[in-house]
């Protein structure tokens, strides 16, 4: 089951609309070849993982401290999060996620964005916000349901 009865029970994206998605984030470097210039550390956190979190906290409204340790270090999703916001994706990734979903995750979607808890969050002012009432809200409030 992805989704509970509570916005914090969200699993996150599911595999099978993950490569949609994936098309629109930048492809992580690859290891440099010389030893020598190769860094040392954790292995690169997954991109779904890391997307999974930013949505996460728009959706439960929680704190990163706050947020599941299924999705990763807190501190790599908000490097991700300045990243993605940088490189103009996460507008991309955040349209290419909504037009897979199915009219109750739409719905779900529309319940926890409607509940206030995210109108402090820069990164859904900065792009987000307009995504959504652009182009899926409208579908919502019409009863026409899934716009694909």
């Amino acid at each position: 089951m992805i989704y509970h009865k509570e916005a914090r029970h969200w699993e996150g994206i599911r595999e099978g609309i993950w490569p949609a998605i994936a098309r629109q984030l930048p492809a992580a470097r690859g290891k440099p070849k010389l030893r020598s210039r190769r860094k040392g550390g954790r292995p690169r956190l997954d991109d779904r993982l890391a997307l999974s979190a930013i949505l996460w906290r728009l959706r439960c409204g929680g704190t990163w401290n706050a947020h599941p340790r299924r999705f990763g270090s807190a501190a790599t999703a908000r490097r991700r999060l300045e990243f993605w916001l940088r490189a103009y994706c996460l507008e991309k990734a955040w349209r290419a996620y909504l037009v897979q979903l199915n009219p109750f995750e739409l719905d779900c979607w529309k319940e926890a964005l409607d509940a206030r808890t995210v109108v402090g969050l820069a990164y859904w002012r900065f792009g987000l916000e307009q995504v959504w009432r652009m182009e899926f809200a409208p579908y919502l409030q019409s009863g026409r349901g899934h716009m694909a």
